[in-house]
């Protein structure tokens, strides 16, 4: 079995404009380590230094994992991932 992952539409022309993902469960990390495999240049708009960038809210199953153990928060089999880059006035 595997998890979904949606891409928001700013990060779509890095996924050849798909919009759901499948991937392996596992952490989250290493969900955008699969991604970064399909995908090369992803992981930069997600992650930094080894954490989720300050400004990318990450979604399992409508669960925040800035409240569970972050980018270590594992994604089981059947989990829908959601990745919402956060909006800022300029």
């Amino acid at each position: 079995m595997s998890v979904i992952v949606l891409i928001p539409a700013v990060f779509q022309n890095i996924t050849g404009y798909k919009e759901k993902i499948e991937c392996s469960s596992g952490s989250i990390l290493d969900i955008i380590n699969q991604l970064e495999g399909a995908f090369p240049g992803i992981s930069e708009k997600l992650v930094e230094h080894g954490n989720i960038k300050k400004f990318i809210n990450i979604y399992i199953n409508d669960k925040d994992i800035r409240f569970l153990s972050r980018q270590n928060t594992v994604a089981k089999d059947g989990d829908i991932i959601m990745i919402i880059p956060a909006v800022s006035e300029g």
